[in-house]
């Protein structure tokens, strides 16, 4: 496994979270497991196990219930799924979560390209887009 894939993990554990490869990239909270989709080259592994790993860091912070609250309403309620209020706090909640995960990978001394990450972020934030679109 690649020594950056492993301090990611060990982060993820020390969170209280497990680590699965799969197919997609994804955070299940029920389940305290982060999932990564494995047909990726290694670079875009590590972007995305740290967004994912954003998505800890946001859900962790004591305003996200405050911040987020409708997509707390969404879990609940699927009414307000459709809604655009509930779409633009979900993209700013992308937003955060690779921003954040960027952040973590200066904590954890990952050395990372900001100029390649945020490409990929973009790449992968436009899927957010279409998908709410």
């Amino acid at each position: 496994m690649n020594k950056n894939i492993t301090k990611i993990k060990k982060w993820i554990e020390s969170e209280g979270y497990t680590l699965k490869v799969s197919n997609t990239d994804e955070v299940d909270y029920d389940k305290n497991q982060v999932t990564l989709c494995n047909s990726k080259n290694k670079t875009n592994m590590i972007y995305s196990l740290l967004h994912e790993c954003g998505h800890i860091v946001t859900a962790n912070k004591k305003s996200y219930g405050k911040k987020y609250r409708i997509i707390n309403k969404a879990n609940i309620d699927n009414r307000h799924i459709k809604g655009k209020l509930y779409v633009y706090k979900q993209l700013q909640e992308e937003v955060e979560a690779w921003e954040r995960g960027y952040k973590l990978s200066k904590k954890l001394g990952i050395i990372i390209d900001k100029d390649s990450y945020d490409k990929y972020a973009a790449k992968c934030f436009n899927t957010y887009i279409k998908y709410h679109g």
